[in-house]
């Protein structure tokens, strides 16, 4: 939980880099669900999906209006040949790593696709 609780502290630039590192290492990143997928909004009427790195920090979000959702896992791939294409096509951004009193780093499924994908390539 120290981990957790450290990780979380982290600037917002720092979870990005965190969440690229564990979610290549793990294969594997997470959303929360709620009769599918749950998506939230901004203020400048994009639809965001947000993405953790573990399951422990996408529980750590599932309050106030998400307070009847899960966390699930997506296997990198699923992410990147499925939810990627199809976030794209519809405009939907991606919320990197939000925190109960952080917001993430919202970008293009593309842009983080890409980050995950350069990772991959230089460590394995």
């Amino acid at each position: 939980m120290k981990e957790i609780e450290a990780v979380s502290k982290l600037s917002r630039e720092a979870r990005v880099e965190h969440f690229i590192k564990r979610v290549v290492g793990h294969e594997e990143l997470w959303g929360i669900q709620r009769d599918g997928w749950v998506l939230a909004g901004n203020g400048s009427g994009l639809e965001v999906f947000q993405v953790w790195p573990h399951e422990e920090y996408a529980r750590l979000c599932c309050v106030g209006e998400w307070e009847d959702c899960e966390p699930a896992a997506i296997s990198m791939d699923d992410f990147m040949n499925t939810f990627v294409p199809d976030f794209d096509e519809k405009r939907i951004v991606v919320g990197v790593f939000y925190t109960p009193t952080d917001n993430g780093v919202l970008m293009p499924p593309y842009e983080l696709a890409q980050q995950l994908q350069a990772h991959e390539d230089e460590w394995y």
